[in-house]
């Protein structure tokens, strides 16, 4: 009689036991490495957003004639007598400029503008700079946008305000 070889029913087992402990290693690592990846990937994109939001709001922060803050509204009046207006929520910043509206997501933590004139209210009163807290991967980052407004600007918009008073 002539004698098969082949596999036992128990090697056969036990190596569809070693197979499918490998499987789940490799499901397990792959699985993990796709969620850290998304993960890194959106941390990516909202610190491309708070860049750009950077680069945007401090190129129309130069040069200015006149920055003011309240309530949630930047308003940014540039040299070319153009009005910028920000919008600030919770997850988002609109800008708007004439019929142009842009958006800008990412979760802010506070908005904070410090004035000329040492917290002395007047209706549109010139603020020196806008501190933004922000936050990106948990952790807080700000940063501040000094607005150059020029030396006349500030005078007239003062003088104005003396005058109503």
């Amino acid at each position: 009689m002539n004698k098969l070889s082949a596999f036992t029913l128990m090697e056969l087992l036990i190596g569809m036991l070693v197979s499918s402990i490998v499987i789940g290693m490799c499901y397990f690592s792959i699985t993990a490495y796709g969620k850290q990846f998304l993960l890194y990937k959106k941390n990516k994109v909202n610190l491309w957003n708070i860049i750009q939001f950077q680069s945007v709001i401090s190129e129309n922060c130069f040069a200015t004639n006149g920055v003011s803050y309240s309530n949630g509204k930047l308003e940014i009046d540039d040299y070319k007598n153009q009005k910028w207006n920000y919008y600030f929520y919770d997850s988002l910043v609109i800008r708007e400029h004439n019929s142009i509206i842009d958006s800008f997501y990412f979760k802010i933590k506070n908005v904070v503008a410090s004035d000329l004139l040492n917290s002395i209210n007047y209706d549109n009163n010139i603020i020196e700079g806008i501190e933004i807290q922000t936050l990106l991967a948990g952790e807080s980052y700000d940063f501040f946008i000094e607005s150059n407004c020029a030396n006349e600007s500030f005078v007239k918009k003062e003088i104005l305000n003396l005058n109503k008073n």
